[in-house]
């Protein structure tokens, strides 16, 4: 990331670097953005798939879902 004191430019060319760094900075955020939102989606389908199991999960033995079922989950 750029600081506040290198927006202090002399030239078009110090125009077009920090323009560029900013674009590059904005990209970075994107795919930072983009990799939690699809840990997030994949996090919420796991939790809906143990919430939607969990009634059906018996400790007294009597599961009604085979045990390699309930230990893949």
């Amino acid at each position: 990331m750029y600081l506040a004191d290198e927006t202090v430019t002399k030239s078009f060319d110090d125009i077009i670097t920090q323009l560029e760094r900013a674009a590059n900075d904005l990209a970075d955020l994107v795919r930072y953005v983009n990799n939690f939102v699809n840990w997030w989606s994949v996090m919420q389908t796991g939790l809906w798939s143990v919430q939607k199991s969990l009634p059906l999960i018996k400790l007294d033995g009597s599961n009604p879902l085979p045990q390699m079922v309930v230990l893949e989950r």
